[in-house]
């Protein structure tokens, strides 16, 4: 996890422009899964899950192989609450899952009884703020609505910068790309985004390793063997990852 660099700061606040920054990013990172890294976070924690439903095609799937992400944070956390604006998905894990600690509703307008009278240690958005379409009045609503009954927002989105995207691209002419976005981010979109919508303090993650070729394995199992840790550059992982507090 890195901080922003303080010379970066206005240019995110907009107080200073450039046609051209390099957002240097020289720190390298720790294989890790993003759902591991939300489920270890949540360990004895208050969350507030936004997006909990995902895709409803993909959930019993993702029960099968245990990567909902919904349920790893339930099976951790001291206390939490799932919320989404999807009726239908709520219903269906309701019924079809027996998932019952989530409820429907715009977490940016609606009053959520199961919300109030709580301190709450996390809002959790695990790859939602691409499929929104304001996301710095969106961030800013939850800003507004819930600064001092959250302590820390938590985010991931799709790394448009990672390396496997640009070899897809190179290779077949195409963007593969989930339907439903409306956005790509990188690292300084990502805290671009959270700055304006009035956050501070931002700190970037990042998660979710490509594949490695057969040399990358071999020095990675050679790192281990000597009992290194195997780090990487941020443009091998497919998530984004911004941390503020409210």
């Amino acid at each position: 996890m890195i901080s922003i660099k303080e010379d970066i700061i206005p240019y995110l606040k907009g107080e200073k422009f450039s046609n051209g920054i390099d957002f240097t990013i020289n720190e390298k990172f720790e294989d890790n899964r993003r759902i591991d890294l939300i489920k270890k976070l949540s360990v004895n924690k208050k969350i507030i899950h936004i997006g909990c439903v995902d895709h409803i095609p993909l959930i019993k799937e993702k029960l099968s192989n245990n990567t909902w992400l919904h349920s790893l944070i339930t099976e951790v956390a001291d206390k939490v609450v799932g919320v989404d604006i999807s009726q239908e998905g709520i219903d269906y894990i309701k019924k079809e899952v027996g998932v019952t600690n989530v409820v429907c509703a715009d977490i940016t307008t609606d009053d959520i009884p199961e919300l109030k009278d709580e301190k709450w240690d996390y809002m959790i958005l695990g790859e939602i703020i691409e499929h929104v379409d304001n996301p710095i009045q969106f961030l800013n609503s939850i800003l507004e609505k819930y600064r001092g009954i959250v302590n820390e927002i938590y985010i991931t989105a799709p790394n448009i910068m990672v390396r496997n995207r640009f070899d897809h691209m190179i290779n077949t002419s195409s963007e593969l790309i989930n339907t439903d976005h409306r956005f790509w981010f990188t690292p300084y979109t990502l805290a671009k985004v959270m700055t304006l919508a009035g956050y501070n303090d931002i700190k970037l993650d990042f998660a979710d390793r490509v594949t490695l070729n057969k040399g990358e394995l071999v020095s990675r199992k050679l790192k281990k063997m000597s009992n290194q840790t195997a780090e990487y550059p941020f443009f091998y992982f497919n998530s984004v990852v911004g941390i503020a507090k409210f």
